[in-house]
């Protein structure tokens, strides 16, 4: 990012090779002043690019969570205005993806039957027989019963 200060244009070309222009270089400068602005008004892009995408990108992952179905926005790419400009004195501008990358679209995850949807389902499959219902307790419940009525039977035979 080429920065201007105190009437000198500093950067760092894409070599690695830093460079600093004062205002009485002339072309040199005046380049770097466009390129400079150039840079800034990129990055004022970018970001309502980014920002317009996270928006499309959150009303189809509504419509997503609605049960609707929904596709990805298309991602931008970003203005990338490089330290250097060509011959002609026009900044060097390249597209690529945003850095960070931008979300993604979250695919709807299959949701399981209920837990009401599966039992009803058990039972209109196989409904239970006698073996299964005490096997489950209500055999033991009925076992129960049994010793409790031959209980009060025995006290009763004793009072009486």
């Amino acid at each position: 990012m080429i920065t201007i200060a105190n009437a000198i244009a500093t950067g760092t070309n894409d070599d690695g090779t830093p460079f600093s222009y004062p205002w009485n270089s002339g072309a040199p400068y005046q380049c770097a002043v466009t390129t400079a602005a150039t840079q800034v008004n990129a990055a004022t892009s970018n970001a309502a690019l980014a920002e317009l995408y996270r928006e499309q990108l959150q009303a189809a992952q509504a419509d997503i969570e609605k049960g609707n179905p929904a596709t990805a926005p298309v991602k931008p790419q970003m203005k990338i205005v490089h330290d250097q400009w060509n011959k002609d004195g026009t900044p060097q501008v390249t597209y690529g993806p945003f850095v960070p990358p931008l979300p993604d679209l979250i695919p709807a995850t299959a949701a399981g039957p209920s837990m009401i949807d599966t039992i009803t389902a058990a039972r209109a499959a196989a409904p239970p027989d006698p073996a299964t219902v005490a096997a489950n307790g209500v055999g033991v419940l009925i076992d129960m019963v049994q010793a409790l009525q031959a209980s009060v039977a025995k006290l009763l035979a004793k009072g009486a």
